[in-house]
């Protein structure tokens, strides 16, 4: 016992203490190091990647998938007993096991074919290296998605697909948009702004009056509305912009807001609106007086008058293309007389929330088709 502990610590302390110029061409580690080695490196990975620390997967990756890929080759050597150096190399092994590994778990495949071989400095092990990567990654994509996209899933973070499913082309953006619309009048109070700050988690809001020429500001609920619950809805809404949520909590803290009907503001530059960036102050943390709460702000000097708009009746294909080749965050859904009807945010365009919408809408044509029967 002792003697295969001293082995092992030989083993470990070796390898450690070798250069670039001192690495063997023969396999020269005991299987009983390695698979130590290999179980030790594997439970730690998995216990500091899930403790929530920065620690990475990368570098952990290629080191587990370089041990099993070593442990191969010795049990291959063993069986078919290779003697000759120039004919079987194990540090092969070591490199196609660490693609495989890496390969398999963060499914990719020409980024990390180009890492190998430039650590390698070998192009003839640009094949094998592909070859292996695409195995890998076939074969995973047949039990589930990869370790970052599941984790991207289970922090709910709202990125895109490369492109929608092909079933839910006859989605249009009135089927999935969000029709409770917060928005604010150009020149709202400070209360009111408070008060939907505090009452939602939007990063930014439409800017819009009513078509009669009255301003407002609150939630437009279309859907309610038309099912007979008593809302304020008017008139139309016409959009005049588009203001960020970070803007609004600027102007507070700088206290940019007057009383109705004084204009003597100096308007803030763009280094003074985005000084709080990229860590904005909470609307919790703004201290107002009573006096406060009915002056106004002017949304008009700090809106975006020109946001990126929608049809209602644009195919899902079209709006994927928008927000996934200019990075949009928001699109306002406008129809043909510039009347908002909604906005449409990465939220909506998740795959859960389409596929809910995609099946409601084949229920409901299934329901009307049997009724018109």
């Amino acid at each position: 016992g002792d003697r295969n502990c001293s082995s092992i610590y030989s083993n470990l302390g070796e390898s450690r203490n070798m250069t670039k110029d001192d690495l063997p061409l023969t396999a020269t580690y005991r299987p009983l190091s390695l698979m130590l080695f290999l179980v030790l490196l594997f439970f730690s990975a998995c216990w500091t990647y899930g403790i929530g620390v920065p620690s990475g997967l990368f570098v952990p990756c290629l080191l587990i998938g370089a041990t099993y890929g070593r442990i191969f080759a010795y049990v291959y050597q063993q069986i078919f007993k290779f003697t000759d150096p120039s004919l079987f190399y194990p540090g092969t092994y070591a490199l196609i096991g660490a693609a495989a590994f890496l390969g398999g778990v963060a499914r990719m495949t020409i980024s990390l074919t180009v890492i190998l071989i430039e650590t390698t400095r070998n192009i003839s092990y640009g094949l094998p290296i592909m070859m292996t990567l695409m195995v890998a990654k076939w074969v995973g994509d047949s039990f589930n998605k990869g370790l970052y996209d599941i984790h991207i899933e289970l922090k709910h973070w709202p990125l895109l697909e490369w492109e929608p499913e092909p079933l839910w082309e006859t989605l249009r953006a009135s089927d999935f948009m969000k029709s409770n619309l917060e928005w604010l009048n150009p020149q709202p109070t400070v209360g009111r702004v408070v008060e939907i700050l505090k009452r939602t988690k939007h990063s930014a809001f439409p800017v819009c009056v009513y078509t009669d020429g009255t301003q407002g500001g609150g939630t437009l609920r279309r859907k309610e509305a038309a099912a007979g619950i008593e809302v304020n809805t008017r008139s139309q809404l016409r959009l005049k912009g588009l203001i960020l949520r970070s803007q609004i909590v600027t102007l507070l803290k700088k206290e940019q807001y007057s009383e109705i009907g004084i204009s003597e503001l100096r308007e803030l530059t763009h280094s003074e609106l985005t000084e709080f960036y990229p860590k904005y102050p909470d609307i919790d943390d703004i201290t107002l007086t009573i006096s406060d709460q009915n002056k106004i702000i002017n949304c008009t000097k700090y809106m975006n008058p020109c946001p990126y708009t929608v049809s209602p009746h644009a195919p899902i294909t079209k709006v994927f293309t928008l927000f996934r080749s200019l990075g949009l965050r928001h699109l306002i859904v406008v129809n043909n007389r510039g009347e908002v009807e909604g906005i449409i945010t990465r939220a909506e365009l998740q795959e859960h929330h389409i596929e809910m919408v995609y099946k409601a809408k084949m229920d409901n044509e299934k329901t009307a088709l049997a009724s018109s029967r």
